[in-house]
């Protein structure tokens, strides 16, 4: 069995590679999104003209150079999530979100696609969920999915 999860965009990408491997008769569940947007979400999020630079989180100190470069991966990130379109996933499905995320339905756009989609949200933003002290139960919450 494989345990596939993502955070932010890569939640999209596990989701494919989910797919994947369901139609290949290969099982890898439950598939974690940590704090992940459906592409529909993101593309709701889009404003004609500008660009969603201020996510892309790019470490004080970093270079020109560097930093440039992980902007244009960034950006070339979103792009591919624009232009995805994910199909529904039957297996089971853990979201653990950003609580201090604003969301209208909590499920960051997946609950149509997610009929297995369990919710959890932890007392943090997108990028502090990965932090100290939502880390740990991060990993206490993970550990139970995977237990069940």
């Amino acid at each position: 069995p494989y345990l596939l999860g993502g955070w932010s965009i890569g939640g999209a990408i596990a989701w494919e590679m989910a797919q994947r491997l369901r139609r290949g008769g290969k099982e890898g569940e439950p598939l974690v999104l940590l704090d992940s947007l459906a592409p529909a979400r993101l593309v709701d999020l889009r404003t004609p003209g500008e660009t969603m630079i201020g996510e892309a989180n790019i470490p004080a100190g970093t270079g020109e150079e560097t930093a440039r470069r992980l902007l244009r991966v960034f950006e070339a990130n979103l792009e591919a999530v624009y232009a995805y379109a994910p199909a529904p996933y039957p297996g089971r499905v853990l979201l653990v979100r950003a609580a201090r995320r604003p969301d209208s339905d909590g499920t960051l756009g997946w609950g149509p696609l997610a009929p297995g989609l369990a919710v959890e949200a932890l007392d943090a933003d997108h990028y502090s969920l990965l932090e100290e002290p939502a880390v740990e139960t991060l990993a206490r919450v993970l550990a139970g999915a995977c237990a069940g």
